[in-house]
């Protein structure tokens, strides 16, 4: 573990910066990053966080600063190690009375983000920053309440929503394109057209609630409330879509109130809905006494089958449970409230889709005498089994507990979680970014001598969604060759060498049922001389000139795709390095084990 103390220094004051970096056996590419404001520290937290497109983690949310109070903040954290790359702030001026707070984040096709949140004297608020510097693009700031959502549009238009207010605001220069008062929204989705769905609650009266508002000019398109059984207050907390453009909204609605010593107390349940997109009709409706859905966090997602997953806590403790639900009638099909060695779910606010995966920010507890520690894990989408499982290191410690509540997923597979981690006077914002790792992934790389011109290879991949073609298909190597693809996307260097299809014969009955193999032990086709493809695994060996050398002192991180036909076998090696050493005068050597899995990589860097 090496520890790193940093000032930095964003666009109102300098900040705090605290980075715990860890490479260990089973947490491929761990980094921790605790950040704070140079006040007290009490409110310090991340309320949202998301991915740029190379890995890169924008968080926002707020810190305490002497000077100003509790400010309105927005970082970038470099994928690799969790270094700031730059940190914006943004005050209202009123003093350290003053309280501002960054509630929601998103990122456009071009890597430039907007946050959304409040600032003291004009509430509502919303920023565009330049993704590569964190520098201010524009700002819409009106009254009412903070903002608490945003979403962007295919065409780069940014929809924020809040307590009676929805904007549309035009991307590259942030004039408002159209406005829809009345309406609290909590939460807010575009379908494909790009229209919006917020969900929330009515006003004056609190009912839950949905709202479909065209993309274009923001009319409404159709309203659905839901009252509950007392008239008190109800509200939708979470939104999602299926393929279909139907629309899953989940919340609560009161169901008894009773005053104590002089003070209204509501008991409300659970409450969960699937849409028609098109009209808003009921397809069904489920209430829940048992569970509890959280306020803040990302607790519902939908796959590609429209089946939907729901994180919250049993009613009336701190146990974490999650569900599948079925999209066709909004039955259970698996719940799950702890893992094996008997840890338990402490709370699971967070939730997101990766691969088949269904992955989870929970708190974390063993049996006694174990203390709680906040960590994911990852089940199964079609039974719920658990995948894998990492501890983040982030403890609650006496009274200020710790949280990652907001938690996203990047393009390579791994997971980043954000909130707060305690400290002695207060709290800390934190950052964990874990990689999903793969043990069966392995790569040894060695050059023969300085001239860096003669080289062995051997790269191994294990997992379960490698699947290659079937015989004869547009896939099959025998017709159609394939490519092994190297790259570094640090230094920009890569090669493509050719497994060309003369070299390829089929394994089974009927040729190619069970797999391919490569042969070329003379180098004829190129420098690589076999390799293997079965499903669920791949093997390439190569010896000679690769086009790739190993002369910088280190690689840092390589990703290696084997391409057949149209179907891609990727993995990226920066977790755990063994060896990664090279130079202009000496051969280099790389070795690398637990990287991404295939199916998360999607394309070389």
């Amino acid at each position: 573990m090496r520890y790193i103390l940093r000032r930095v220094y964003g666009s109102f004051g300098p900040f705090l910066f605290l980075l715990l970096a860890a490479n260990a056996p089973g947490r491929a590419n761990a980094w921790q990053a605790h950040f704070g404001g140079s006040g007290p520290g009490v409110l310090d937290q991340a309320r949202a966080v998301a991915t740029l497109s190379g890995g890169d983690v924008i968080v926002a949310g707020s810190l305490d600063n002497a000077d100003t109070g509790l400010d309105f903040a927005v970082a970038r954290l470099a994928a690799t190690d969790g270094k700031a790359v730059w940190v914006a702030g943004f005050d209202s001026g009123l003093g350290v009375t003053d309280n501002e707070w960054a509630l929601a984040v998103a990122v456009d096709a071009a890597d430039d983000v907007v946050a959304a949140g409040g600032l003291e004297e004009l509430p509502f608020f919303a920023v565009k920053l330049a993704g590569a510097s964190g520098q201010e693009l524009w700002r819409y700031e009106t009254a009412n309440g903070a903002a608490v959502a945003v979403t962007m549009s295919v065409a780069g238009d940014a929809v924020v929503g809040g307590p009676g207010r929805i904007v549309k605001l035009r991307g590259n220069d942030g004039v408002l394109i159209w406005e829809h008062t009345g309406h609290v929204a909590n939460a807010l989705a575009l379908d494909a057209s790009g229209d919006v769905y917020a969900v929330g609650h009515t006003l004056p009266t609190p009912d839950f609630s949905v709202l479909k508002l065209a993309g274009g000019d923001g009319a409404p398109l159709w309203l659905r409330s839901i009252d509950g059984p007392v008239s008190h207050f109800d509200a939708a907390r979470h939104v999602a879509l299926d393929a279909d453009g139907d629309v899953f909204a989940v919340g609560e609605l009161a169901v008894e109130t009773e005053i104590f010593n002089g003070t209204v107390i509501t008991r409300s349940e659970t409450h969960f809905v699937k849409l028609a997109g098109d009209d808003g009709s009921e397809m069904w409706t489920r209430h829940d006494a048992a569970l509890r859905t959280p306020t803040g966090g990302s607790a519902l997602a939908v796959d590609a089958a429209g089946d939907a997953y729901l994180s919250g806590l049993r009613a009336g403790t701190l146990d974490g449970l999650v569900l599948k639900i079925s999209g066709g009638d909004g039955s259970d099909v698996w719940s799950v409230d702890s893992l094996a060695g008997g840890v338990s779910i402490d709370a699971a606010p967070g939730l997101a889709l990766s691969g088949g995966d269904v992955v989870v920010s929970a708190g974390l507890a063993p049996p006694p005498p174990g203390a709680a520690e906040w960590g994911f894990f990852a089940l199964a989408q079609g039974s719920g089994g658990e995948r894998w499982r990492r501890a983040s290191g982030v403890k609650s410690f006496g009274f200020v507990a710790a949280s990652l509540p907001a938690l996203a997923v990047d393009s390579l597979g791994g997971v980043v979680g954000a909130g707060s981690a305690p400290r002695a006077r207060g709290s800390d914002v934190s950052v964990v970014r874990l990689a999903r790792a793969l043990r069966g992934h392995k790569v040894r790389w060695s050059e023969r001598d300085a001239s860096h011109a003669d080289a062995d290879l051997l790269l191994k991949m294990r997992d379960g969604a490698l699947f290659f073609a079937s015989p004869d298909s547009g896939g099959d190597p025998r017709a159609h060759g394939a490519v092994l693809e190297i790259a570094n996307s640090m230094s920009g260097e890569a090669t493509s060498i050719a497994l060309p299809a003369g070299g390829w014969t089929g394994r089974g009955a009927p040729a190619g049922a069970k797999g391919y193999d490569y042969k070329d032990r003379n180098g004829v086709y190129g420098p690589c001389r076999r390799a293997q493809l079965r499903d669920g695994q791949l093997l390439v060996q190569c010896r000679g000139d690769l086009g790739f050398t190993l002369d910088e002192p280190a690689q840092g991180a390589l990703t290696f795709a084997l391409r057949a036909g149209g179907q891609l076998s990727c993995a990226h090696f920066g977790g755990l390095i063994a060896v990664d050493a090279g130079d202009t005068a000496q051969a280099g050597r790389f070795q690398g084990a637990l990287a991404t899995p295939s199916a998360a990589c999607a394309a070389l860097p």
